[in-house]
This record gives structure tokens, sequence and C-alpha cells, in this order.
């Protein structure tokens, strides 16, 4: 009945003021400081399913309550308040601050799934401009970003899968502020700041992981990844200057699946859409890359072919 009332509260003003009036936030609220885990996060999950403006005044306190907790429960309420960041319009800067220097620590200390959920909070708080603005001016940020990038590297496969699934949203998102949306402050430098540098430093390894890991996940991560690197001309200009970027992406030879044979079409579409790409690739490559875009991303054969 909560989760039905949730869902409903965000159908407009008149289902949200009916749904004021059933108490269920009241009741949500009951559950998250009873003594059952389970309840409590059910009650998480259902919370996170309230229009932003309704659950403000909750998300402090969940963020709180996560501090000296370990295990799945604290990582359910920082998901909840990263959502919350994520969509919240304008969410106050002191959750916002809370919430970094919350993930910021973990990410300090985290192993295995600990790690795994709290790169999890970070990558659904950078998955939308206005939250990777927010958590972008907070202390923690750069912090997150090093531990983002330090995950990618390190040979714990969940850690990594969460890792590139940050660095994917926060690229993704840096490209879709809006003119009237104020982007990370050190991004002014016109390469994506710390965010940038740290994601064309894992160029090679992106593309490693995307042309050559036996892991179908691994790939569809790393491809993820160098799609959303090459919406920008920097990061575009960072991966053609990987050895054999270009040929590796091409190649469809060994790529099986729609999934897989989408994200390395959109890899060169993405490249393609920066004029200034020609001088660095040359007119030549440049040309097969207008080919394999042209004929559509299950195009049979591949048309990277030949490699240098």
């Amino acid at each position: 009945g909560l989760e039905l009332a949730a869902r409903l509260w965000g159908l407009g003003w008149e289902c949200a003021g009916r749904c004021r009036a059933t108490r269920a936030k009241q009741e949500l609220e009951r559950l998250l400081a009873c003594d059952d885990m389970l309840l409590q996060m059910n009650a998480v999950e259902v919370l996170s399913l309230l229009p932003p403006e309704d659950c403000a005044d909750l998300i402090p306190r969940l963020i709180d309550t996560s501090e000296n907790l370990s295990g799945a429960l604290p990582s359910c309420l920082l998901l909840c308040a990263s959502r919350y960041v994520a969509q919240a319009p304008s969410p106050p800067g002191e959750i916002v601050s809370k919430l970094c220097a919350s993930l910021a620590a973990r990410l300090r200390v985290a192993r295995d799934q600990d790690l795994v959920d709290a790169l999890s909070c970070l990558a659904a708080g950078l998955s939308t401009p206005r939250g990777l603005c927010a958590l972008s001016r907070c202390e923690g940020y750069a912090q997150c970003v090093a531990a983002c990038g330090a995950a990618a590297e390190a040979p714990h496969e969940p850690a990594r899968l969460a890792a590139l699934l940050a660095f994917s949203n926060a690229l993704a998102s840096l490209k879709g502020l809006g003119p009237g949306d104020v982007g990370p402050p050190d991004a002014a430098d016109g390469r994506g700041g710390a965010l940038g540098r740290a994601a064309c430093g894992l160029a090679a390894l992106v593309v490693s992981l995307a042309t050559k890991s036996p892991v179908s996940e691994q790939r569809v991560g790393g491809l993820c990844v160098l799609s959303a690197l090459c919406l920008h001309e920097w990061g575009a200009k960072a991966g053609v200057c990987v050895e054999g970027m270009v040929d590796a992406v091409m190649d469809l030879r060994e790529a099986s699946g729609k999934r897989l044979l989408e994200e390395r079409h959109k890899v060169i579409k993405n490249v393609l859409s920066h004029n200034a790409i020609t001088e660095v690739v040359g007119p030549e490559v440049h040309a097969r890359m207008q080919a394999f875009v042209s004929r559509g991303p299950y195009a049979a054969g591949g048309g990277g072919g030949g490699g240098k």
C-alpha cells in the first residue's frame, strides 16, 4: 500500500495532496525508526519514490544514520540520498555536502562489496547534470573522483564495473549541462576538471576493456565510458590517441550481442561529432569512420578492418 501511494504521489499536485492526507509519509518515518532492518530497507526504497520536495526533510537523517553502520542498510540509505540529490531541482547545500563527505569517507576505506555499494551511490548521484553540478561543488568531490579512478584500475571486477558506471554517468551529465546550468567549478579549464583528467588518464585502460576483455560486462562498461568520454572533444582526442583504438572499436569480428554493437557504433559516432577530430586521425581514417557509422550498428562484417 505504501509503495502504491508513493508511486501515485508523483502523478501531479492533486494526487500528491491526496497521498499526503493518507499520512503515508508518517508511516514511512515510523518504519525507518524501527529495529527491523528489512522493514527499514523497504521503507527507504519506497521513500526514494517520493518527489524530492516531499522527502528532503528526511534525507539528512538517512545520511546521519548510515555513518555508524556497515553492510546493506547504510548503502540503501545513501543510495536514496544520492537519488534525491540527482533529482531535486535545488538540493540544499548542507545535504549535498553531507552526502559527498560521507561518500568520500566510505570510498577511502571501503573494500569489496562495501566499495561497490559506495561507488553505486556515487554513480546514482552523478547520473544527472544537476547531481553532478551539486556534488562537484563539495570539498570531497575530487576525492570521490580519485577513488573512482583507483577502483577502475583495481582487479576487483564488481568494483571496477561500478566505477565505470560512475564515470560514464558523470561524463554524460557533464555533456548534458544546459545553457543556464552552472557546471563544476574546476571544469572551467575546458577539459572537465578533475573528472576530465581522471577519465582521460584511464583512456588506455578503457579502450583495452572495451575491445579486449573476455568479460562481456567489462566490454560494455568500457564502451559506455569511452562513448561518454568521446562526447567531449578533449575526450575524443584522448580516446583516438590510444594506439589502435579506432580500428579495434570498428572491428566487429568478435563483437556479439545487440548492446555491444550499439555501443561500438555510438563511440565512433560521438568521435565524429567533433570537427577537429579530422586533424588528429587523418582524412583516410576519418573516411573509414564515416563509412562505419553510415552502415549502422548492426552491419555485418565491421568495416574497421585491417588495422595498422
